[in-house]
């Protein structure tokens, strides 16, 4: 089969891929969809070296454009921020927490004692 063909099958199915994971509130980032975009913009990009028509390097470099910004932003845009949290060694600040079998614990309970503190910055 024609790999620019295959291109735009390959990137309108990750671009509704994509879509459908927006609407529905995807809460892990779609690496799968954004695997079938990259393959998508690479089928175009050897489609348009194969035959190089006005319409294939206008809309499949459209589409490939599309591909590769949709790294960009999930990759670069979206990255945590640099961590300033707490230093070793320092006072640990008020708070309260449940733990997993529903005990408080609090600050005071930890004073006078070796802790460690992790703070988990994914999602559950």
């Amino acid at each position: 089969m024609n790999p620019f063909r295959c291109g735009l099958v390959l990137f309108l199915a990750g671009l509704a891929w994509m879509a459908a994971w927006t609407v529905w509130g995807g809460t892990t980032t779609p690496w799968l969809a954004m695997g079938v975009l990259g393959l998508a913009g690479l089928l175009l990009v050897l489609g348009i070296v194969q035959r190089r028509t006005k319409t294939r390097v206008i809309l499949g470099g459209l589409m490939a454009a599309v591909s590769a910004l949709t790294w960009v932003a999930i990759v670069g845009l979206m990255a945590f921020p640099a961590y300033e949290g707490l230093a070793v060694g320092a006072p640990v600040p008020a708070f309260a927490a449940a733990t997993a079998t529903g005990l408080t614990v609090d600050a005071a309970t930890l004073q006078g004692e070796a802790t460690l503190v992790v703070f988990y910055r994914g999602r559950w």
